[in-house]
């Protein structure tokens, strides 16, 4: 028999345990590996098919089962309004995250809302929330932001260490001290590449999951071109710097690593 445990959608606990009764989770479809995206294609010619791969992964059901039990017909009828309310009340992807695989969370939306069925009293409600996630299960040490190593010097580039799928982390390289020229260099990653040049002020902050960045200064110069799909892969890894002035104008680096795995 499963065991209950604790859900949480966007930060809101959904089990409960109070005054008008209980609300208890059990993991449904909580285990299963997103599909890679590919197609197979027929090729006159060519016995069997061409596998044409899109180098990706399809989004995934996810569910959870809940049971509300009221105190009365009224306490039942508040717990699945709650259930409801904080299940259903943002649009778009949420954050999701259980006690069934501590460690890691996943962001996931609900496409057709929630069916509840009473008992006869209706002091007791059940229902699946079939949620549809991504396909990253991101651990919880990805979002840690990792600094600099004291005495570190960007000629020997960020070493990065992933164990599971290739990332798009968030990195922020900083400005040294006293350094007043604009930077002119590119960071290399796997699979692509950052060019920093322009205005960028004391800070600038590469999001390569969003294809974006933020800077400090604010100037119409500011230029960070991104190139190809840049990633940290998977096992031991160097981010490098090439250019005319990475040595002096990089001081220090905070890194996102953002790591995840299916």
């Amino acid at each position: 028999m499963s065991t209950n445990g604790e859900l949480y959608v966007n930060g809101n606990r959904i089990d409960e345990d109070g005054e008008y009764g209980t609300v208890t989770v059990f993991p449904g479809a909580i285990d299963n590996i997103a599909a890679r995206a590919q197609t197979v294609a027929d090729v006159p010619g060519n016995n069997g098919g061409i596998i044409v791969d899109e180098e990706r992964y399809k989004n995934i059901a996810h569910s959870y089962n809940v049971i509300i039990k009221g105190v009365n017909s009224d306490g039942a009828a508040i717990l699945k309004a709650r259930v409801a309310n904080k299940v259903n009340a943002a649009g778009g992807f949420v954050r999701v995250f259980d006690s069934f695989h501590s460690g890691e969370f996943y962001e996931a939306y609900l496409p057709d809302g929630i069916t509840f069925t009473a008992d006869d009293s209706r002091t007791m409600f059940k229902a699946t929330l079939n949620f549809v996630r991504k396909p990253q299960r991101f651990l919880n040490y990805g979002e840690e932001w990792y600094d600099s190593p004291s005495g570190w010097s960007p000629s020997s580039g960020i070493e990065v260490s992933n164990a599971y799928m290739p990332s798009k982390p968030r990195i922020r390289l900083n400005r040294a001290d006293g350094v007043t020229a604009t930077p002119n260099f590119t960071m290399t990653l796997s699979g692509g590449s950052v060019r920093i040049y322009g205005t960028v002020g004391t800070w600038v902050t590469v999001d390569l999951e969003a294809m974006s960045y933020k800077c400090q200064a604010t100037d119409s110069s500011t230029t960070v071109a991104i190139t190809g799909k840049p990633v940290i892969p998977s096992g031991s890894y160097t981010i490098s710097f090439s250019g005319n002035n990475f040595s002096t104008w990089i001081g220090s680096y905070r890194l996102q690593p953002r790591s995840w795995r299916l």
